[in-house]
């Protein structure tokens, strides 16, 4: 949905909301399994709550984000079936399920 009035668009697959505005967060699904990452990105910063897919565990979800040269771990608050983190411009963060697909040593 779109506002012309407001200048802002929502799309929302399955019910979740996968793009807000300038912000995309979106289940990473492979060959048509459950969802192993959901990533997220703005072009410009701003806080996003995030609603996790089926199955997963706000209390294990681990964020990572993502530089040319290396990944770091990104803080994150958790409900019971979501989690919001602040995005920077223009970088990317990755939602993995747990802490072992994060793989951040």
């Amino acid at each position: 949905e779109s506002s012309l009035a407001s200048k802002s668009i929502r799309i929302a697959v399955n019910g979740a909301d996968v793009l807000q505005d300038d912000a995309v967060f979106c289940p990473v699904i492979v060959a048509g399994g459950p969802a192993t990452k959901i990533a997220c990105y703005s072009i410009t910063p701003r806080t996003v709550n995030v609603r996790l897919p089926s199955g997963w565990v706000a209390s294990e979800v681990t964020a990572a984000a993502l530089y040319p040269d290396r990944r770091e771990k990104a803080a994150l608050s958790r409900s019971e079936s979501s989690v919001t983190l602040q995005l920077a411009a223009r970088q990317p963060v990755m939602l993995y399920r747990n802490a072992a697909d994060a793989r951040l040593g």
